[in-house]
């Protein structure tokens, strides 16, 4: 799988879902903001898959060939639990292999995707409580993307239902530093909506 691909298939781990039934294959990135429907829609044009508006936060890929190969790197797109014999169960889905094989150059870049769309910035009413995060539910993807974050020596904690938080000052340093966030993506939600991610970054180091 080139690199390309390898982003595309990152932010649809955060934020798609991938499907195939007896018409073909559905691929489709939900999202509200204008600037990740548009890197979505780059990545897969750039690949040759053309992009259909399903409405103000779907974009589909209507394509078989798409849906089996990263369903096959993937397991599965599913990242919600559901019931099985009355227990809470998850279905097998994962990183690619390859990221884990990648220059650090890039595994940052696959990193500053995920925490764009599935991740943010606190700024909380205390300044001890500023922080990134990141929510990640699922079990699996929960784990192998702390251990993506210790190849880039960036230490993260985990509290609740799989949120994952860097809050010492020297690593939201480094995190600002070596990852970030995709330019101009703005948070979509809280108090802070509308304001970049990267401005609300810098404003948390500003007040440290």
């Amino acid at each position: 799988m080139n690199f390309e691909l390898l982003k595309l298939t990152t932010m649809l781990l955060g934020e798609g879902s991938v499907s195939l039934n007896k018409k073909g294959g559905i691929v489709k990135f939900t999202n509200t903001s204008e600037e990740l429907k548009q890197f979505f829609k780059e990545l897969a044009e750039s690949q040759g898959y053309k992009v259909k508006i399903k409405d103000a936060k779907n974009q589909v890929i209507y394509s078989t060939e798409l849906a089996k190969m990263l369903i096959k790197k993937c397991k599965n797109f599913r990242r919600r639990s559901f019931n099985k014999n009355g227990k809470k169960v998850y279905s097998i889905t994962i990183f690619p292999s390859e990221i884990f094989s990648l220059p650090l150059e890039k595994l940052k870049e696959i990193l500053r995707i995920y925490f764009t769309c599935e991740g943010g910035v606190v700024i909380g009413s205390d300044i001890r409580n500023d922080e990134v995060i990141v929510r990640i539910c699922h079990p699996i993807l929960c784990k192998q993307f702390l251990e993506l974050l210790y190849k880039v020596n960036i230490e993260a904690k985990v509290r609740g239902r799989g949120l994952i938080y860097i809050r010492k000052r020297s690593e939201i340093v480094k995190f600002a530093k070596e990852i970030g966030f995709i330019e101009d993506v703005k948070a979509v939600r809280g108090k802070h909506k509308g304001t970049e991610k990267n401005e609300l970054l810098i404003f948390v180091l500003n007040r440290h």
